[in-house]
């Protein structure tokens, strides 16, 4: 049934990004051609340049759709009337978060991926973008010379953060909107929107007392570390940093599961 579930949650997104997403790369296509095109002709040369930011508009769009779509989903389908429908179905609500985050997710890479295919398109004629590949390149093999078979695990470390601070994303708001369902606001959406606006408040408040402590704590340890054992010192950087994405999304998943379970009031 979970994946029933998952399924019908990536329909959902699919339906309406990949259409979206679709005729963005078409833009990208076309913009193509028509910077391929060596013309005088001023109608062409004004059609590119409107298409150009249209597709730029286009860009920031799709990932400003997809955010939409993630919350607007979350609420609309777990808090309000569609709730009775959806809590009758033998899913817990642990899973029900899973199924909608999951493909939460997956709409926000889609969005990215599609965003950098477009500028790979546009760009794939200009010299620029192979001379941008080429130091890549280059700095690749010069890390690869000074830090070895590190230097993979480094980027499956990056990329396995940057994956989880996607989840971390989503559940924060997903928690934001399951408080808001709580507070003594008639608005429900408002009651999400304080929630979230509080949170951060608190957050921004706190969080530089924090990082002192750990700073004044750590910092003369943490240098001389980077000093003597510089490679080995990022990897703890990086797992640091993954644990902490980590203990945040438990909490935040902790917290909306709490309030889905025990507080649940549907619309």
């Amino acid at each position: 049934m979970v994946r029933k579930l998952l399924k019908y949650e990536c329909l959902y997104y699919a339906k309406s990004l990949l259409l979206f997403e679709g005729i963005l790369l078409a833009l990208a296509v076309l913009n193509r051609i028509l910077s391929s095109v060596n013309t005088a002709d001023e109608n062409l040369e004004i059609l590119h340049i409107v298409l150009s930011v249209i597709a730029m508009l286009g860009c920031a769009a799709c990932f400003i759709m997809a955010f939409v779509m993630v919350l607007t989903r979350f609420y609309k389908n777990l808090f309000t009337a569609e709730g009775y429908l959806m809590f009758t179905l033998p899913v817990t609500e642990a899973q029900h978060i899973f199924a909608k985050l999951i493909a939460a997710v997956l709409a926000m890479i889609s969005a990215g991926l599609t965003t950098v295919l477009y500028w790979l398109i546009v760009f794939s004629y200009d010299t620029m973008l192979e001379d941008f590949w080429r130091e890549l390149c280059t700095v690749f093999d010069m890390a690869y010379i000074d830090i070895g078979v590190h230097l993979y695990f480094y980027i499956a470390e990056v990329l396995l953060l940057t994956l989880i601070s996607f989840f971390v994303s989503v559940l924060f708001f997903y928690m934001c909107i399951a408080i808001g369902q709580i507070l003594k606001i008639k608005n429900r959406v408002l009651g999400a929107v304080a929630a979230y606006f509080g949170i951060t408040v608190i957050w921004d408040v706190i969080s530089p007392y924090i990082i002192r402590f750990f700073g004044e704590l750590f910092g003369v340890k943490l240098t001389n570390l980077m000093t003597t054992y510089p490679i080995q010192t990022m990897h703890g950087i990086l797992l640091t940093a993954i644990g902490v994405e980590a203990l945040a999304m438990a909490l935040y998943f902790v917290v909306t599961h709490a309030i889905m379970k025990h507080k649940l009031n549907l619309e």
